[in-house]
């Protein structure tokens, strides 16, 4: 079977992938220009910087003495104007914030397990954000990518939000030669906390984009969930049976697209509704889709699969050298032209591969390889969509 389709493996983690450009030599230069020449412009007196600095420790205060609760809940209900005067008064120097700074501001509430974070500035505008004490471009500062309407999405992949009280937005408005810091406080962990969305993004526009994702179908034999679609996104977030799980979303094979691919807790059940949250073109697209029952067709399918399905000899002592020489190589047997996801006890134990003409597979495991007696999950899909979960004990 050697001459079998070798798919790639990708391996997967519950934290996104998050990857942020810095752009061009002359975007650079310009940056810094903004930024040297704020620092020459003119300064405040010393008792309204006294007053700034006492009303901003006095905010960060009030947030670490409990009250993040109370906050985000009012950040999430401010109107524009009050949204507005809220934004200025988390500035270093509120009284000194630039106008233009605060056009179409929409910032919402962050909390510790933040994930998915929608939020809006003016399109015009140039921001980014990191923790206090970073400089420069490293992993703890992200850019912001705004679209049109000044709409943005920030993935929070590695950001330890738990170890911070507060996240720097620096926003710098053209041919002001200024920036305004704005601190954006953490609150507590809160359950549904994982995805926040602005609450003025068009609807129509988001609709539109979630017609436009074509997700597969999911089935109670699904339980390694795999799915390409259209466009690009860093990471995304799924609700089912209340819970809200993260995870990364690898680019595909496909120029411009994006699959991944998640081992649900437990078998989905018919009839159950699984949303899944997709940062996308600045906007959080929201998919549901229902766990199909098992028509006469589906078991057909089922069937089949059961009866073409020989799976290898999976352990430390078993397969054949891969051709790189890190992996070693199993070759099995399933219908033809399959998707064949594989996980384990936990979300990083994820990989894929693919039958071809002839169902001929190829798995490539790396070290470490699962232990004697483990349990590895096989979700097989056909070329028709319909699925089965295979499970097999490591040797």
């Amino acid at each position: 079977m050697k001459n079998s389709l070798t798919a790639k493996i990708m391996f997967l983690s519950t934290s996104a992938l998050l990857l942020f450009g810095c752009g061009n030599n002359e975007d650079n230069n310009s940056e810094k220009e903004v930024i040297e020449d704020s620092t020459q412009s003119s300064q405040p007196n010393q008792s309204l910087q006294n007053e700034d600095t006492t009303e901003h420790e006095k905010n960060n205060d009030e947030a670490a003495n409990g009250m993040s609760e109370s906050d985000s809940q009012t950040e999430n209900e401010l109107d524009e104007k009050e949204m507005h005067e809220y934004v200025r008064s988390l500035a270093e120097n509120p009284e000194l914030v630039e106008k233009r700074a605060l056009e179409n501001i929409e910032l919402r509430g962050i909390h510790q397990n933040t994930f998915i974070y929608n939020g809006r500035i003016h399109p015009d505008n140039n921001a980014f954000m990191q923790f206090e004490g970073d400089e420069g471009y490293s992993d703890d500062r992200i850019d912001l990518e705004v679209n049109e309407e000044g709409y943005f999405t920030v993935v929070f992949d590695e950001w330890d939000l738990e170890s911070h009280d507060e996240i720097l937005l620096t926003i710098a408005v053209p041919g002001t030669h200024r920036e305004d810091v704005f601190h954006l406080p953490i609150h507590a962990a809160e359950n549904g906390m994982e995805v926040i969305e602005a609450h003025n993004a068009p609807k129509s526009v988001k609709s539109d984009l979630s017609e436009s994702l074509e997700l597969n179908v999911i089935y109670p034999t699904t339980l390694i969930y795999n799915s390409p679609f259209g466009g690009y996104a860093r990471g995304l977030a799924y609700q089912m049976n209340d819970r809200f799980y993260t995870l990364s979303t690898p680019k595909g094979s496909g120029s411009n697209s994006t699959y991944f691919q998640t081992q649900f807790e437990e078998y989905p059940e018919a009839g159950q509704h699984i949303t899944f949250f997709i940062p996308m073109n600045g906007f959080i697209v929201t998919v549901e889709k229902q766990v199909q029952e098992i028509s006469e067709e589906a078991q057909k399918a089922i069937d089949r699969m059961h009866d073409q399905t020989e799976f290898p000899a999976i352990g430390k002592d078993k397969g054949e050298p891969g051709g790189n020489g890190d992996s070693t190589d199993f070759y099995g047997k399933t219908v033809p032209n399959a998707h064949i996801a594989i996980g384990g006890k936990n979300q990083s134990g994820l990989a894929s591969t693919g039958s071809n003409d002839t169902g001929e597979f190829t798995l490539s495991l790396y070290d470490p390889f699962p232990e004697k007696d483990d349990t590895l999950y096989f979700t097989i899909r056909d070329e028709d969509g319909y699925t089965e979960t295979f499970e097999v004990k490591a040797e």
